[in-house]
């Protein structure tokens, strides 16, 4: 919480920008910025651009600007907190993953994949219930749907960490088809 206040004080919209990655918070952060620098350049090192009767006015609308936006960014800041709370609820409360995965041990595949395709449909960048899906697709021999996931997950950005077990679940999909193939 600390850290969101000291962020608060220096430039109204930063903790958006930086722990979010708001464009708004981006664009009250570039606002804030040029204009303080405006009134401390006018202030202290051209002092001609403005006239020394208009200069504590500027300072008033600066404070006032600054005030503003600590309040706006404060406010921001409790909406995307609530936001990421309902989010870890809604997520907590639809995870199938542990279920899905309970389903396959028992060997229950059809309930297993109805799991997996919910969760999936919700989190299509679920690595690791895709790799539970392409499993079970290669347990029920269903190996042109597995191929087609296999091409999916492969194409996921996030699914880096994974490529050794994609690369031995492509192997043995491959090893299964040639043996159902020979029978």
């Amino acid at each position: 919480m600390l850290r969101h206040f000291v962020s608060f004080y220096w430039f109204p919209g930063l903790p958006q920008f930086y722990y979010h990655g708001s464009l708004m918070g981006w664009g009250v952060v570039m606002v804030y910025t040029f204009f303080a620098m405006f009134v401390v350049s006018a202030t202290f090192v051209w002092e001609e651009i403005i006239p020394a009767s208009a200069r504590v006015p500027l300072w008033g609308m600066f404070f006032t600007a600054w005030m503003l936006g600590v309040i706006i960014s404060w406010r921001l800041e409790r909406q995307f907190r609530a936001a990421e709370e309902k989010k870890s609820l809604d997520f907590e409360r639809n995870d199938t993953l542990p279920e899905a995965q309970s389903a396959y041990l028992r060997r229950d595949w059809f309930q297993a994949e109805y799991l997996l395709q919910q969760r999936i449909s919700l989190w299509p960048e679920d690595v690791p219930a895709r790799v539970l899906f392409l499993s079970l697709l290669r347990r029920l021999k269903r190996f042109d749907e597995a191929k087609t996931q296999l091409k999916i997950l492969s194409d996921l950005s996030v699914s880096g960490a994974w490529r050794w077990e994609i690369h031995r679940l492509e192997q043995w999909i491959q090893q299964d088809e040639n043996a159902d193939a020979e029978e």
